[in-house]
């Protein structure tokens, strides 16, 4: 059997032109966007060392390890969609809001 690592640290250095924020946060849907663009998300023998900062992306002499095809966005709260896109879609992704309600 072989192993291959996608490497999401490509994610995170190289998604910045669709919306994401690097170790600041960012969504799903930017980053399935920022994958099709670029045709996979990088191995990670192939990417090059993490450097902890912003605007070093090595995406482009990356050995590309996973492709996305497509992906749908569910209504939040959605149970049923849910449900659906489980049984239909394949795997799932989901996102949550961290940041405190003000009172």
């Amino acid at each position: 059997m072989i192993y291959l690592f996608i490497f999401l640290i490509d994610l995170i250095d190289c998604s910045w032109g669709f919306g994401n924020n690097g170790c600041d946060g960012g969504e799903d849907f930017r980053s399935y966007q920022y994958i099709m663009k670029h045709n996979g998300i990088a191995l990670e023998y192939s990417y090059g060392p993490y450097l902890q900062e912003d605007g070093f992306c090595h995406q482009n002499n990356a050995t590309v390890g996973a492709k996305l095809l497509g992906y749908v966005n569910i209504t939040q709260g959605d149970e049923d969609a849910l449900k659906y896109a489980i049984a239909t879609k394949g795997p799932v992704s989901v996102g949550k809001n961290t940041k405190k309600k003000k009172r």
